[in-house]
């Protein structure tokens, strides 16, 4: 149920690559993706296309009537920083999606929204895709 001062915030988190490189790169010879000029431009790509997916939401909402806002996180991995922005925006509700990876895609890559469930200070609901059903 909808409450008058409910607000949806539609949050994109951005990982730079020196985080990728040394998570999964690193024992490969990972290091030219820490180079500086490689990490800026990740960077300005990874947060211009975490702007156009908050602005696409964002008016998603706008035309639904919902007050919402935007967030982009940027420092440290994904699913450590919504859960830290979780507690520290006093977060009533994390809605996730579930790529549908199965088991071997889990076992490499782990599982965002299982991960956000067991951590988050608060409610989360897991949306599944068409392709997880």
């Amino acid at each position: 149920m909808r409450k008058e001062k409910d607000e949806i915030i539609i949050c994109h988190s951005c990982q730079y690559p020196e985080a990728l490189a040394e998570a999964t790169l690193a024992p490969m010879g990972g290091a030219a993706l820490t180079e500086p000029e490689f990490v800026e431009e990740h960077k300005k790509l990874s947060q211009d296309f975490g702007q156009r997916v908050c602005n696409k939401y964002l008016e998603k909402c706008r035309e639904a009537n919902v007050t919402c806002g935007s967030v982009l996180l940027s420092q440290g991995h994904p699913k450590d920083q919504v859960c830290q922005y979780a507690k520290e925006a006093n977060i009533d509700t994390i809605v996730v999606g579930n790529r549908g990876l199965g088991a071997v895609g889990k076992l490499f890559l782990g599982s965002f929204s299982n991960f956000v469930a067991h951590h988050a200070p608060c409610d989360v609901v897991v949306i599944k895709s068409h392709q997880a059903s």
